[in-house]
């Protein structure tokens, strides 16, 4: 049921075009845009505003779940996401 309000490119393989990073892409995959910056890297972010708008900028970091462990993920469901999030996969370093 969920193909009819999706575009064509979306299949139950890929689900990157569902992804926030992906709208960095057009539906062919081409990069639209030159920079991503990861939310566990703000400071190269911070470095580039600060370059970019000629002024000092600060972001500001908060972890509202307040919790500093990764999540043990199966090695079945890690293979799953690596298939089904191919971009994010390769992003992340999965």
């Amino acid at each position: 049921m969920w193909r009819k309000y999706c575009p064509e490119y979306i299949t139950d393989t890929n689900f990157t075009p569902l992804s926030l990073e992906a709208h960095a892409n057009d539906h062919k995959n081409n990069n639209l845009i030159n920079k991503v910056f990861k939310l566990e890297e703000l400071s190269e972010c911070q470095l580039w505003l600060e370059k970019h708008l000629g002024m000092s900028v600060d972001i500001g970091l908060h972890n509202g779940c307040k919790s500093t462990k990764t999540p043990v993920v199966s090695l079945d469901r890690l293979n799953k996401l690596k298939q089904n999030f191919k971009h994010e996969s390769s992003l992340y370093n999965l």
